[in-house]
């Protein structure tokens, strides 16, 4: 699977203790929608058998993108930003999509409250507890980000992330 710009996670699936790693996204001559899934077996301690699969998505893929955020979150993959290509051009797009694992279906999420997060791809996202922090990254007049956000993922709220120090350097293309 070559690509750039992609995302992977991985997570313990509870029912049969076996890890899985899900990639989506990225780009090779174009920019892709497609999610793989891999299932890790532990034959022994000492070795382990990775199976590879294509998902089959339940409706609509979301849009073919690279540069986006991706974490795990209570059995759904919440994917935010990138660079999307619509007519007209290229875009850095802010949706929040979800995807549930279980049902194998995506869906783009509305947040509301005040807040406006800068539009972004290349920056990086972590969750801790029911908040995925966001940092960094470039919009789409090519500025290079530094303010952090935390989304709460229960109530679907954007809030700034405001932190006991100096202010963060802006960073792109930086990894977690």
């Amino acid at each position: 699977i070559c690509r750039a710009g992609a995302k992977m996670i991985s997570y313990l699936e509870e029912d049969s203790n076996n890890y899985k790693i899900l990639l989506f996204g990225g780009q090779n001559v174009v920019r892709l929608d497609d999610l793989w899934e891999c299932t890790v077996f532990s034959t022994n301690k000492l070795e382990k058998k990775y199976i590879w699969k294509k998902v089959d998505i339940n409706g609509d893929s979301p849009l073919p993108r690279n540069g986006h955020s991706m974490v795990y979150y209570r059995e759904n993959l919440v994917i935010f930003g990138g660079v999307i290509e619509e007519k007209g051009g290229v875009k850095i797009h802010e949706d929040l999509l979800c995807y549930d694992i279980n049902e194998k279906k995506f869906s783009i999420e509305m947040c509301m409250n005040k807040f406006s997060v800068t539009w972004r791809s290349y920056h990086i996202a972590e969750i801790l507890g029911q908040f995925m922090f966001i940092y960094g990254g470039g919009d789409e007049k090519g500025n290079i980000l530094a303010e952090p956000w935390a989304l709460d993922l229960e109530r679907m709220r954007w809030e700034p992330a405001k932190f006991n120090t100096e202010v963060l350097p802006k960073r792109k293309f930086h990894c977690s």
